[in-house]
C-alpha cells in the first residue's frame, strides 16, 4: 500500500531465487490521469524496452509497437476514474537468466478500457530491481494503491 503524494514505487532488492516475477497493480491516482511505466535496475537508456501494445476501449481498439528508454505497461488513462482503480497484472519471464533478453507481458483495465503489453528488454542482465513511475507532472498515488510482487518458482 502506498502512502499519498508518492509518484513512484520501488523493489528495491529482488532476489535471483525464482523463475518468473508477477506483479499485481491496483492504482487511483489524484491530480489526474496519466501514464505509468517501469524501468529495471534504474537502467533507462534509450530503445533498450522495446514493446507492443493491443488496447480496445469504447467500441474501437488499436495497436502499436515501440521502443522507449522505460515499459509503459499501463495506458494514459491510469487514474482517470476516481470510481474504481486502474489495474494490471505483469509477467517478467526468466527475469535472473544472465543469459538472455528478458520478455514481459501486462493486461490491464482502467475506466472502460482494457489492453495488453508485451515486453522486450535488451538487457542480460537479472532484474533486482523495479521502478514503477508516474510519468505526468501532478498526479499522485492515492493512499491505498496495491503494489504487490511474487516470484514463482
Amino acid at each position: 500500500m502506498t502512502d499519498s503524494l508518492q509518484t513512484t514505487v520501488e523493489f528495491p532488492s529482488i532476489p535471483s531465487t525464482y523463475s518468473h516475477l508477477i506483479l499485481s497493480v491496483s492504482v487511483q491516482l489524484s491530480g489526474g490521469a496519466s501514464t505509468m511505466d517501469m524501468i529495471f535496475n534504474d537502467n533507462s537508456p534509450s530503445y533498450t524496452y522495446t514493446q507492443g501494445d493491443f488496447w480496445y476501449t469504447s467500441g474501437t481498439g488499436g495497436q502499436i509497437q515501440s521502443a522507449y528508454g522505460a515499459w509503459r505497461f499501463m495506458g494514459d488513462q491510469v487514474g482517470i476514474s476516481n470510481a474504481s482503480p486502474s489495474t494490471a497484472q505483469v509477467e517478467l519471464l526468466n527475469y535472473a537468466d544472465t543469459t538472455k533478453f528478458k520478455a514481459g507481458f501486462s493486461k490491464q483495465g482502467q475506466s472502460g478500457a482494457v489492453g495488453h503489453s508485451h515486453l522486450l528488454w535488451r538487457s542480460g542482465d537479472a532484474i533486482s530491481k523495479i521502478t514503477i513511475r508516474i510519468l505526468s507532472s501532478g498526479p499522485t498515488f492515492n493512499t491505498g494503491s496495491a503494489f504487490t510482487l511474487w516470484g514463482v518458482h
